[in-house]
């Protein structure tokens, strides 16, 4: 009842301000980028929208068909062209096609921490917001396709220096996700926090991501496993593309942009396949 009682609330919010919802992508619309303006965090209630928003069966299924199937093409260039630490550029440019497909989806930028199998003897793995090499910023990306609560297709090809990514997937695609209390540690390098406690600081959360908690109750972290792996996403924000599919020259793959891949290869493959 909660979600629904939400999901209304920000339903009568976009009709009050004349902004269409009834298209994918809508925040690219010029009443929703008006309010944006001069609310730069409103984009949240275009994702809490998808989060809450009722798809019925026949959508849900194809979901699940065309997402699996456009993801594996995308890591296919990806894989081919060799770049690593590309997640935000290809979570923009995944949401781009799926939104030219009309699936309804949006961007997530946040901290990663991974719990490899014991075998491995690896120690847990970590893509902290607040680093010593850039502050604090987007240390992941990764998609909300629902159903799916986490879709990534780079999680597997990170600069890793110890055989990381032997035990993580080509492509995550997560519907089954269970709640995680994320702590310091998963947002912030140990260094950062034990200079900061030094110095008498006592919530280093607080005092390095202000606004960390009051997002986090309303777009909380989750946890999913891979194989012998637990993968949890913790979200610090959540974000667009900010150019026009036609336009985005963010990511370049094997001499395609992201608009030219869709042309060249995803739409093709997709008629098809009969989609």
């Amino acid at each position: 009842m909660a979600s629904l009682r939400k999901l209304k609330e920000i339903e009568r919010d976009f009709s009050k301000k004349h902004i269409d919802i009834s298209k994918v992508g809508f925040y690219d619309s010029a009443a929703f980028m008006r309010e944006e303006y001069s609310n730069p965090s409103y984009l949240n209630n275009y994702a809490k929208y998808i989060q809450l928003k009722k798809y019925d069966t026949t959508y849900l299924s194809m979901v699940r068909e065309k997402v699996p199937f456009i993801a594996n093409l995308l890591f296919k260039e990806l894989k081919k062209d060799g770049r690593l630490g590309a997640c935000v550029d290809m979570s923009a440019i995944l949401s781009r096609i799926l939104e030219e497909e009309g699936i309804w989806n949006h961007m997530v930028f946040g901290s990663l921490s991974i719990d490899y199998p014991p075998e491995s003897q690896l120690k847990r793995g970590h893509f902290w917001c607040v680093d010593y090499t850039k502050g604090a910023t987007a240390a992941h990306a990764w998609l909300v396709v629902p159903p799916y609560q986490i879709v990534d297709l780079t999680i597997k090809l990170q600069p890793y220096s110890e055989g990381q990514n032997q035990y993580l997937p080509d492509i995550l695609l997560s519907e089954d996700v269970k709640p995680y209390a994320p702590v310091a540690k998963d947002l912030i390098n140990p260094k950062i926090i034990y200079d900061l406690q030094r110095e008498g600081v006592k919530d280093v959360i607080n005092h390095t991501l202000p606004q960390f908690k009051a997002f986090n109750s309303i777009f909380p972290a989750v946890s999913t496993v891979y194989s012998y792996s637990s993968l949890h996403y913790i979200p610090t924000s959540v974000s667009a593309p900010d150019a026009p599919f036609e336009q985005a020259v963010n990511l370049k793959l094997n001499g395609r942009y992201g608009y030219k891949i869709y042309v060249d290869i995803i739409k093709p493959a997709l008629k098809e396949q009969g989609f």
